[in-house]
Parts: structure tokens; sequence; C-alpha cells
């Protein structure tokens, strides 16, 4: 049987990444996905060690702020 490695699900589906060998239901392939693009974001908006706890914040201020709006929660 089929288990997500990150939530422990049995449902599924699942996405399986050759690469890594990980195997993950939908919904956390989908999260770490935007997880990781996230953390790719700050990194370049920040340039540098010193402006990444700040850029952390003011982004994902930006980020809650626009998916609010997206979902007319605003």
């Amino acid at each position: 049987m089929m288990t997500c490695g990150k939530c422990h699900d049995t449902e599924g589906p699942f996405i399986c990444d050759v690469k890594t060998g990980k195997c993950r239901c939908e919904s956390c392939y989908m999260l770490d996905n935007a997880v990781s693009d996230i953390v790719k974001l700050i990194k370049y908006k920040a340039g540098t060690k010193a402006n990444i706890n700040m850029t952390a914040v003011v982004t994902m201020d930006s980020i809650e702020t626009l998916v609010f709006d997206e979902l007319g929660l605003n």
C-alpha cells in the first residue's frame, strides 16, 4: 500500500519523484512546490542574508493579501 511520506495519507492520488524517490500525496506535493517557489522568491528579493528576515516578513504579508483577494475573503 502506498503512503504519503509527509502526512501519511493512504488514499492518494500520489506523485512519486524519480530523482529523490519520495512519494507524496497530491496535496503535500503541491504544498512543497509552493513553499519551494516562495523560498526562491524571498532569496531573490533579499539579495543578502542580512535582508532575508525583513524580506520574508514583507513578502509573506504580500502573498497573504494576494491569496485572500483571489479567494474573495478581503
